[in-house]
C-alpha cells in the first residue's frame, strides 16, 4: 500500500507549475521525501499530509518530520549539510548483533 501512496504522491508534483514529480521513496510503511528547495519540500510534505487525510490513512506523528536538512529515516540520521549518515551506538550494536546472529564467526 505504501508503494501506491508514494506513486500518487510523486505524481501530485506534476500538478504544480514546474510539472516535476515529487521525489519520495518508501520502505515498508515509511515514506521519505527529498527536494531541492525548502519551498518544494514544504509543498511535498503538505501534499503527502493531505493525501493521507484524503485516503483516511493515519500518519505516525512520531515519524513525521517537516522539511529539514537533518532527519532520521529507518534509524539512520541523514545530515544533508554535512553530507553524513549516522546511527546511535545502540542501533549499531543492534544491527551488528542481528547481522551476525546464527553465523559462525570463524568463517
Amino acid at each position: 500500500m505504501s508503494s501506491a501512496v508514494r506513486w500518487i504522491h510523486e505524481n501530485l508534483g506534476l500538478e504544480r507549475e514546474e510539472k516535476v514529480p515529487y521525489r519520495s521513496r518508501n520502505y515498508s510503511d515509511d515514506i521519505v521525501g527529498c527536494e531541492s528547495t525548502l519551498s518544494r519540500a514544504s509543498a511535498s510534505f503538505n501534499a503527502l499530509e493531505e493525501l493521507f487525510a484524503m485516503l483516511g490513512l493515519l500518519e505516525s506523528e512520531s515519524k513525521a518530520f517537516p522539511p529539514s536538512t537533518r532527519m532520521p529515516y529507518l534509524g539512520v540520521m541523514f545530515d544533508m549539510e554535512n553530507m553524513t549518515m549516522s546511527m546511535p551506538p545502540e542501533k549499531i550494536q543492534e544491527f551488528v548483533k542481528s547481522s551476525t546472529n546464527g553465523t559462525d564467526e570463524n568463517q
